[in-house]
């Protein structure tokens, strides 16, 4: 019989409902861990107690709106926790430090560049920073470019371009050990290039648009895409060093539908989330990509709603996803809040519900930074921030202020109201 005594719990922190184990001291269960005597799900769920606990205090402290068009791609710096961007759907990037937001700084450079998108036709798909330049970022757009953006204008350079508006790029990820760049397009084509820009090769590994690349951080040698196809390959794993076509996949792990993403896990390094574009979330384990477990999650896909995809906490092995209520998901109940879920990769329980007051609109991106104390959203055409909120929060710290870009302003910890809806009145004309 195990140590801990887990005893699963339901509670209400700051409106967000939170359903979540007690454990005992860890460095207890640690201990017990390291002799054999408590299992690894025990382990792995006190690990997890204290992210969830964290979280379920998150509130929307920052609230921007930058663009025109909607929010399209979202990252963090690794190495500098404060440093976030954001791509649009018009190609705009903002290069956003979030330490300049406090509400007691007086510093209104809260944005420390923008780059100006092309407008249509210039949607941001991907996005990554250089891990060795804070202020240089990676993209994949819809204009056909793979391009390396300055933010100070000086070093920027295109990788890949097709000067052909049927073809464009959709997947974008980079090996900074290995100093290689993978891209994929519409039309299933998978490009990896070294830092330099020299083409290694160009394959088609799909049958439909390529939509998401990722290096795994443990093995950089493997590589995870995903396709809009579904069926059979619709997610594949690779060894970028044995690739011939598309039928040398290491794994190939069959969806209902379209996949959005395919994320390996940040920690242990031995899980892989995927998000389709419906209502399932699965996860695989490693090394064989065995299904671990399936998550029924309503996140339906159509066109003009940015694709949501499901990612990890960074602190430890936690899938969440922004919800999209549908009345013919099983389970579903009228008036279901457009929450951020959490849930246990190994059980598919439900962790916790995270949601603003108030806030009604559908959050189909959402990361967070390197130390897991802030959460960066985009919900239509705004960025949100979510932090945990002070206890003793002073009122003068609900405000707007204006920003270094023109007619843009931040407002911090903004109390959201909910629409009443006024109903129509339909007046008939009298007649004589």
């Amino acid at each position: 019989e195990d140590i801990l005594q887990l005893v699963w719990t339901c509670k209400t922190s700051n409106g967000n409902q939170i359903r979540s184990s007690k454990p005992n001291n860890f460095l207890n269960i640690l201990h017990g861990y390291s002799s054999g005597i408590i299992k690894k799900g025990n382990f792995s769920k006190a690990a997890t107690y204290p992210v969830i606990e964290n979280v379920s205090k998150f509130g929307v402290s920052r609230l921007v709106t930058p663009f025109d068009r909607r929010v399209t791609a979202l990252a963090w710096h690794p190495q500098h926790p404060s440093l976030a961007a954001a791509g649009s759907k018009g190609g705009d990037i903002i290069l956003w430090d979030s330490n300049h937001s406090t509400s007691h700084s007086q510093n209104k450079n809260h944005f420390k560049s923008m780059i100006q998108g092309r407008g249509p036709g210039g949607s941001i798909q991907s996005l990554k920073f250089d891990n060795l330049h804070h202020e240089r970022v990676y993209t994949a757009s819809i204009d056909g470019t793979v391009t390396r953006h300055d933010f100070n204008g000086r070093d920027t350079k295109t990788y890949l371009e097709t000067n052909d508006w049927e073809r464009w790029y959709t997947g974008l990820d980079i090996s900074f050990s290995g100093r290689m760049l993978v891209a994929g397009n519409n039309k299933g084509f998978v490009t990896l290039l070294s830092l330099e820009g020299e083409k290694i090769w160009d394959l088609k590994l799909h049958k439909a648009k390529c939509n998401f690349v990722q290096f795994s951080e443990r093995q950089p040698w493997m590589m995870v895409t995903t396709s809009t196809g579904g069926g059979a390959g619709s997610v594949k794993v690779w060894d970028i060093r044995n690739i011939s076509d598309k039928k040398s996949a290491l794994k190939e792990l069959p969806h209902d539908k379209a996949v959005n993403s395919a994320y390996f896990s940040p920690v242990t390094g031995d899980k892989l989330l995927t998000t389709d574009q419906h209502s399932q979330l699965r996860v695989y384990q490693a090394p064989n990509f065995n299904l671990l477990q399936t998550i029924p999650h309503p996140h339906r896909q159509f066109q003009h709603l940015t694709a949501i995809k499901a990612c990890w906490h960074p602190l430890a092995d936690i899938p969440f996803a922004g919800r999209y209520p549908d009345p013919k998901f099983p389970g579903y109940e009228e008036g279901e809040m457009r929450t951020i879920d959490f849930f246990c990769p190994e059980t598919g329980d439900s962790l916790l519900h995270l949601h603003q007051p108030g806030l009604q609109q559908i959050i189909s991106l959402s990361q967070f930074n390197p130390s897991g104390d802030c959460l960066l959203s985009g919900m239509g055409s705004s960025v949100l921030l979510w932090q945990a909120r002070p206890e003793n929060q002073d009122q003068e710290d609900i405000r707007t202020v204006e920003t270094n870009l023109e007619g843009v302003s931040v407002q911090q910890w903004p109390e959201f109201k909910t629409k009443k809806k006024v109903q129509s009145k339909k007046v008939k004309s009298l007649t004589a």
